[in-house]
């Protein structure tokens, strides 16, 4: 005897695939205007509303992209500068600002009795001027240092004695 479909089923798989349409179907645009009827001077207008906007658009293109450069940007380099033992605060500031004026980039400050300067990234064509200034003591070339070496005295990441690794 064949039984009958329970109607609490049914209403869960309609509900299921009206749920799979509103994800599945693309909303409908907000306007809801229809194509309309025009005659030839209102297509021609459209036209040349269109043709305005494609023109408007190649000029902000062009006007956004930057004018290619004659030669190639000098990339930066990283100096130490080092300044005299006797430079002042005042003096130290002033440099400073030249540094900042010509383009250098600050990486690291040091202002201390032992040592006065500044790390610096600056392009090489801007560094006579700096290296020829009277409060400069010398100027080094920046390098970076890492460490790669293994520790050593771990096993599996557990401090251990010398003598059990």
């Amino acid at each position: 005897m064949p039984t009958k479909p329970d109607p609490r089923v049914a209403s869960v798989h309609l509900l299921l695939v009206v749920l799979l349409l509103l994800i599945l179907v693309p909303a409908a645009p907000q306007d809801h205007s229809w194509p309309k009827m025009t005659s030839g001077s209102e297509d021609e207008r459209a036209g040349a509303d269109a043709e305005s906007l494609v023109l408007a658009d190649k000029q902000a293109d062009e006007q956004a992209r930057p004018s290619p450069s004659p030669e190639p940007a000098e990339p930066p380099a990283d100096y130490i500068i080092t300044l005299r033992q006797d430079t002042t605060k005042e003096q130290w500031e002033q440099y400073k600002l030249q540094l900042v004026g010509q383009g250098a980039e600050i990486r690291h400050e040091y202002f201390s009795l032992i040592l006065k300067g500044f790390a610096v990234a600056l392009r090489p064509s801007k560094l006579q001027a700096f290296q020829q200034d009277p409060l400069v003591k010398h100027v080094d070339l920046g390098q970076s240092v890492g460490g790669g070496a293994e520790p050593v005295g771990l096993v599996s990441g557990v401090a251990a004695p010398l003598s059990l690794v």
